[in-house]
């Protein structure tokens, strides 16, 4: 019963590992109902990070993702390019008051994002817009270089996730 929303770079809505865990999802760069992605920059960054997350299990095909019972919501946000930071936002709550129960970002920046976490303070929060005041939980990527936390991962709403080596040290 758990959607995952992967706010990202679009989904490829027809591939045959998520087709039958897709529920509808947006566009919030192109403004429409179709969160593909597009031809060329990064389009598949979004396809494999739902693979990861829900690519549908024991169908003799592709992966299987961690959560492959899952549902994932595509919400194409586009953040690599040139979009609003309030369609960030909108996303967000978008995504939270259409059933996300998980966000997924797996984008960040290290130029400050306040109305972006304000959309995450407002799904988060008991009584807010997500999972019926219930609150989602939001995971975003820490960074890969070490340094400094990316927004959204530094905010205290959001979950950091990074990578670490064999002994459980950060990668560089």
């Amino acid at each position: 019963n758990i959607i995952i929303a992967i706010c990202d770079t679009g989904i490829e809505l027809d591939h045959p590992d998520l087709v039958n865990n897709l529920v509808p999802g947006y566009d919030f760069y192109d403004s429409d109902d179709d969160p593909s992605p597009a031809q060329g920059e990064h389009e598949t960054h979004g396809t494999m990070c739902a693979g990861f997350a829900s690519a549908q299990g024991n169908n003799s095909i592709g992966v299987t993702g961690v959560t492959w019972n899952c549902k994932i919501m595509p919400i194409r946000m586009r953040i690599m390019t040139h979009i609003p930071r309030s369609a960030v936002a909108d996303g967000i709550r978008w995504a939270a008051a259409n059933g996300a129960d998980i966000l997924n970002h797996s984008w960040g920046t290290y130029y400050d994002i306040p109305i972006v976490q304000s959309a995450m303070i407002d799904v988060k929060k008991p009584g807010g817009i997500g999972r019926n005041g219930k609150g989602c939980v939001i995971v975003a990527c820490a960074g890969n270089d070490n340094k400094r936390l990316f927004d959204p991962a530094r905010f205290p709403e959001v979950i950091a996730v990074g990578a670490t080596d064999h002994n459980d040290n950060r990668l560089d």
